[in-house]
């Protein structure tokens, strides 16, 4: 079973029986236990398990993110010109900065499907109709529900900003609250962390922590922190989520750099506490396996599958299929991506097995049961 922060909740950890949708518009209800004995495996992807610092970072400016979506969600469904023409333009006169920008390119695509003017026929026209819809849904959700950001920040306690809303995200649960640890190991369940590192774009010093990224401190700025060699090779959407995810509240418990093994050996990696993959802090991931996580040299758009730009398919309005969308200078690729999951199915087919096993070995004991009991019955 492949799981995000919030499956965590899905898993139960009491005794309180779940009630699930059944055939006809009935429902049943399953017996926690029996759900948790099907489980065998729990894998994890670059998941936040401790938080991250750029949702502290987002939550941080409430007013200015407020302002770019709504500006947002008026540009795209007011604009008298179609806003794919004005984002070419733009796009055009700022070639030499976005050249290396997947992520514009992807926000071109999603406004292309949207562009009724353009579609060829009734059914492109149903199409860009339903693309539309479901566009102008998601704006109104990060409009006016941002409780994703809320669970995904890595504050605890005092160190909230602005405070914690009610209810607790598993990302901030203590180590005494992480009851679903001693729950999946009392049903066998094991688990695999895979921990993605981006390239380094910025000299930060090992074994401290950094400041944070402020936007009325210009010494803060991406662009005035000393950066590496590999940093010309990174676009600015990647440098800059970096730095936003490097500086923040989320700390190493030990206060010292972790450590985590490199996918396909035995050698350890120094994690650092600013180490990131442009979304989530790395060593956030390493729970609850700790120096057994497996590191993978990638940023968070590589691992999901957006570690190369595809062209789309005709009659498609879009250009890409995929893209890089946070270009790293990683050197992560198709190879790496099937080194990845055939760990997964590596480590899930191992749990197959072993309860094949253990049934060939009951129906053996169970065989020889009953031929001992029909020998004695003679």
């Amino acid at each position: 079973m492949i799981l995000d922060l919030d499956a965590r909740t899905r898993l139960p950890i009491n005794q309180q029986a779940i009630r699930v949708d059944g055939p006809r518009g009935g429902s049943f209800t399953v017996a926690p236990t029996d759900l948790l004995r099907m489980v065998r495996r729990l894998v994890f992807l670059s998941v936040p398990q401790w938080g991250t610092n750029i949702a502290d970072w987002v939550r941080g400016y409430t007013i200015e993110r407020e302002a770019l979506v709504a500006q947002l969600r008026a540009s795209v469904f007011a604009a008298s010109v179609p806003l794919v023409d004005k984002i070419e333009a733009w796009f055009a006169g700022n070639a030499a900065k976005l050249a290396h920008a997947d992520l514009f390119l992807a926000v071109r695509d999603a406004l292309a499907e949207i562009d009724v003017s353009r579609a060829p026929d009734p059914t492109a026209i149903a199409a860009a109709l339903g693309a539309s819809a479901a566009l102008g849904l998601w704006l109104r959700y990060i409009t006016y529900d941002f409780g994703a950001i809320d669970d995904l920040a890595s504050y605890t306690g005092a160190n909230a900003d602005p405070p914690p809303p009610s209810g607790k995200s598993p990302a901030h649960r203590n180590a005494a609250e992480r009851a679903e640890l001693r729950i999946w190991r009392r049903f066998g369940m094991a688990t695999l962390s895979f921990a993605t590192v981006g390239a380094r774009p910025f000299r930060f010093p090992g074994g401290h922590p950094v400041p944070r990224w402020e936007l009325l401190k210009w010494w803060t700025y991406p662009d005035a922190t000393p950066a590496t060699g590999a940093a010309n090779a990174m676009d600015f959407v990647y440098r800059y989520a970096y730095r936003a995810c490097a500086g923040g509240p989320f700390a190493i418990a030990s206060g010292t750099p972790a450590q985590a093994t490199w996918l396909g050996s035995a050698a350890p990696r120094t994690i650092e506490v600013w180490d990131n993959d442009g979304i989530v802090n790395a060593a956030s991931m390493l729970w609850p396996n700790g120096i057994d996580t497996r590191v993978v040299e990638a940023d968070h758009g590589d691992i999901i599958g957006h570690y190369r730009r595809r062209a789309a398919t005709p009659p498609s309005p879009r250009r890409c299929h995929t893209y890089d969308l946070l270009r790293s200078a990683s050197e992560f690729d198709a190879i790496t991506m099937r080194r990845v999951w055939n760990e997964v199915f590596d480590f899930c087919a191992r749990a197959l097995s072993a309860s094949r096993a253990a049934t060939r070995s009951g129906s053996t004991r169970s065989g020889s049961a009953r031929r001992g009991a029909v020998a004695r019955a003679r």
